[in-house]
């Protein structure tokens, strides 16, 4: 959640669309929009939507991607790291319990592994 105020993300795009989060993300970030595209961040569970459907027309340049569990099974394993190697991608920041992804073409492609 803080991600949302150092970057200054207005943006917010909903894999699973869920109210609840909505609420709450609300609750902290009053002037938060859901439905403008392109996103500034993207929340997705990747057994919901594959990358390629979520980024084709729905980021920019400054997007970041928040995927969650992406070590809950072989499958999601398998798409975090399809992910994490495409030539859009240019910084991930693998959390253990999730994953960030950043596409700024101007900065080198990095790869973190954080244990938090």
């Amino acid at each position: 959640m803080k991600c949302i105020s150092y970057f200054d993300y207005s943006q917010i795009g909903l894999v699973n669309d869920s109210n609840a989060l909505k609420i709450k993300l609300n609750a902290l970030f009053p002037g938060l929009r859901y439905t403008n595209i392109p996103f500034d961040l993207i929340y997705a569970d990747l057994s919901s939507k594959t990358f390629k459907t979520i980024a084709k027309q729905n980021i920019h340049n400054n997007s970041m991607l928040l995927i969650e569990g992406i070590y809950q099974n072989k499958g999601r394993t398998a798409q975090w790291c399809t992910i994490k190697n495409l030539k859009e991608v240019t910084v991930s920041l693998d959390l253990y319990y999730c994953g960030i992804v950043f596409f700024r073409r101007e900065q080198a492609k990095e790869h973190f592994k954080i244990r938090i």
